[in-house]
């Protein structure tokens, strides 16, 4: 029988950023799938805005794949 100690804060911070990083992933992946319209293309208001729009979100899906990856080492 393993008999685990308290957890530590750097613990509880590991599975905070994982957490959060899954969180971030989905509401991005979301996000996407509510722009697409019946031929499952994305829609945007206008260009400079699907550029603006698609880089944030790829910034924010590598900030959470580092949170991830990060936690978990």
């Amino acid at each position: 029988m393993i008999i685990l100690g308290k957890p530590s804060y750097s613990d509880l911070l590991c599975l905070l950023f994982v957490f959060l990083g899954f969180t971030l992933r989905f509401w991005v992946a979301e996000r996407r799938f509510k722009r697409k319209n019946d031929v499952r293309s994305q829609q945007f208001k206008s260009y400079i805005h699907a550029v603006v729009i698609l880089f944030a979100e790829l910034i924010l899906m590598l900030i959470s794949l580092v949170m991830i990856v990060g936690s978990l080492l």
